[in-house]
This record gives structure tokens, sequence and C-alpha cells, in this order.
């Protein structure tokens, strides 16, 4: 079955409040199509999409999204022969003082080493509980104690799992 998953929207169910007036999220998404290739070397196929700033977000508002599709990996439809052959990773983040950027680069970084790290592994619902827990190790591990650098606090992450 070939297609393309997107971001529609964003909802704030809670505000939080630390130390603006409204909350600033972004979503961070690693779409990895976690299938072996066919050739001599089997390269991961994966992408980090970011999603927002959105700015001025107050509980119970939802803003829409117009940011590109995560999956097909290139952002264009693809097939999908199983669902153990899709990994999405969903990071929602609320923006301080950091640089969203940076975040994505220390995420794709995360998961190219990741994904290579479980190149021979035959459980592709190991590889794919592996990526989320480095993916989470990666926005948990770059927040410092000194403000105004990359102080963004990681609200969560969650394995996005397809039902077919």
């Amino acid at each position: 079955m070939s297609l393309t998953i997107d971001l529609q929207s964003i909802k704030c169910l809670d505000e939080v409040n630390e130390a603006s007036a409204s909350e600033e999220p972004y979503v961070l998404i690693t779409s990895a199509n976690l299938r072996p290739t066919l050739g001599p070397v089997a390269l991961p196929r994966f992408q980090v999409f970011r999603y927002g700033v959105w700015e001025d977000f107050d509980e119970g508002e939802v803003k829409g999204n117009s940011g590109p599709a995560f999956w097909g990996v290139d952002s264009t439809p693809e097939d999908v022969q199983s669902s153990g052959d899709v990994a999405l990773i969903v990071s929602l983040m609320e923006n301080d003082n950091g640089d969203p950027g940076q975040y994505r680069t220390f995420v794709n970084a995360a998961v190219a080493a990741s994904l290579t790290s479980t190149l021979g592994e035959t459980d592709q619902e190991l590889r794919a509980q592996r990526l989320l827990t480095d993916v989470e190790g990666a926005l948990d591990g770059v927040n410092f104690p000194f403000p105004f650098a990359l102080d963004d606090d990681h609200v969560g992450s969650v394995r996005l799992t397809l039902g077919c």
C-alpha cells in the first residue's frame, strides 16, 4: 500500500506557563524505513522533520500545519509492505531559548547512529524501540543548567504505529 502521512494540526491541551504567557511548541518527527534495502550495502533510510514553532499558543487552541508529509521518507507516497517496516517517532518540544534546528541536528545524528548500529537486527520491533530510546536520549541529553544555551524542553516522545 502506497501512502503519505502528514501533520494536519496541533492542539494545546495544557499550558505550563514557565517564562512566558503562552506556549511555543514545535514537533520533531523521525520517519524511518526499516525495510532492508537491496544491494551490497544496506543504508538506513530516514529523515527528521521539524514542524513549528507555533507562537502564542494557549490552552484549548488548535493550530494548523502546512508542512510536508513525513511518510514517505522523502515526502512522496511510499509503499508500506508491513507496519513493521515503518518507524515513526513523534517528539514534542517547547521552545524556550534554544534553536530548534540544533535539536533536529542532534536527533538526526542519534537516528543515524541508532539505525546503523541495528542494521543486522532482524526484529524490526526491537529496532523501532531502540530508535525511540535513542531519540529520547538525544533530546533529554542536551539540556544545560545555564540559560540561553539549548534549553528547550523535551515534553515527550512517542512511537506512532501503523495498523496495516
